[in-house]
């Protein structure tokens, strides 16, 4: 269990996403690049709390970057644990744009779920769920 944190801003920048050309985080080879370049594994052990936060125009986050990003984080830590630690802040974001993004990261956790459960998106479409 995390007990007793000190919370700090886990910032993602535009060039995390590719450049200011790009307004949406996506690729998990993408997602692993960005993992190494802030050493999450790293902050995995630490006894901090992140606040994760992305530019104001950020108006896609894709599950195949927050996979690339977070997965391995996920499975170190469980599901529970990990929300625990890295909390998702939506409040810089362009107001029409936060639930967008709100509903992206919900899709994230859902296929981050599957993922350690080893459903797919297959399983998913043949079940009538996507």
């Amino acid at each position: 269990m995390i007990l007793n944190m000190d919370r700090v801003v886990f910032l993602l920048s535009e060039k995390d996403r590719g450049g200011s050309g790009s307004t949406t985080f996506s690729g998990r080879k993408e997602g692993r690049e960005v993992r190494r370049a802030h050493q999450v594994d790293m902050l995995d052990d630490d006894n901090r709390m992140y606040i994760v936060k992305m530019p104001n125009n950020t108006s896609s986050f894709n599950p195949s970057f927050f996979l690339g990003l977070f997965f391995p984080s996920i499975k170190k830590l469980g599901m529970e644990e990990f929300k625990k630690k890295y909390e998702f802040c939506y409040d810089n974001l362009f107001d029409v744009l936060k639930p967008i993004i709100r509903n992206n990261i919900t899709e994230c956790f859902r296929r981050a779920n599957n993922e350690l459960m080893g459903v797919t998106a297959l399983d998913d479409f043949i079940k009538g769920k996507k």
